[in-house]
């Protein structure tokens, strides 16, 4: 996995470690928030967005990436989806609009056509729209076609997994569902995440974000 942290200093750093655990195999200082992660473009390359490593070593590629979409987030995950069989709905990416009274920094996208992936003839689309930089930052609202009511604005995220199955976040929990469970109402598997806490033996890492 490939990671952007920040320690409680405010440092920032770039790590890649295998997971489950953060420990870096590969790391490299940021300069704040700006660039930084990166994604594989497939198994044998890992692009680098606009960072380099400063120690340790990995079995494979190492490449920059060059961000069509920006240098924070979107110039990441966008061409991770499209290596993941999202497609765009239209060539309409929306138009950015500030908010002058926010308290904080922020904007509203209108109009986005969004993308969509779908597995297979039997999958109902699932859509995403990106709806601005709003108070967590970049913000992006999902929907599954033929199912109004299940994505509502609360979710995080949302993918099919490699057997096909949804699977999404939403307010610390995670659901999963079957194409059976879609046309049943009810998910197949619900894990909530809030109660879990951090080990004590990995609390003092200095290479574990914070």
């Amino acid at each position: 996995m490939i990671y952007l942290a920040m320690g409680a200093s405010g440092d920032t750093w770039n790590g890649v470690c295998r997971l489950p655990y953060l420990r870096t195999v590969v790391e490299g200082p940021n300069m704040g928030t700006w660039y930084g992660g990166g994604y594989w473009r497939d198994r044998q390359t890992l692009l680098l967005n606009r960072w380099q490593p400063a120690k340790g070593s990995v079995p494979f590629k190492l490449s920059e990436l060059q961000p069509e979409f920006g240098g924070e987030d979107l110039g990441v995950l966008y061409p991770k989806w499209e290596r993941d069989g999202w497609q765009r709905r239209g060539d309409n990416y929306g138009t950015n609009r500030e908010i002058k009274d926010a308290s904080r920094y922020t904007v509203a996208c209108d109009g986005d056509d969004g993308w969509q992936n779908k597995p297979s003839r039997k999958h109902p689309a699932l859509i995403v729209r990106y709806v601005g930089y709003l108070d967590h930052g970049y913000t992006f609202r999902f929907a599954l076609d033929g199912f109004d009511d299940l994505l509502d604005d609360h979710v995080d995220s949302a993918c099919w997994d490699n057997l096909g199955n949804l699977v999404y976040s939403r307010e610390g929990i995670l659901y999963k569902y079957s194409l059976d469970d879609l046309k049943n109402g009810h998910p197949g598997t619900v894990h909530d995440l809030e109660p879990l806490v951090q080990n004590e033996a990995e609390q003092g890492d200095e290479h574990e974000p914070e």
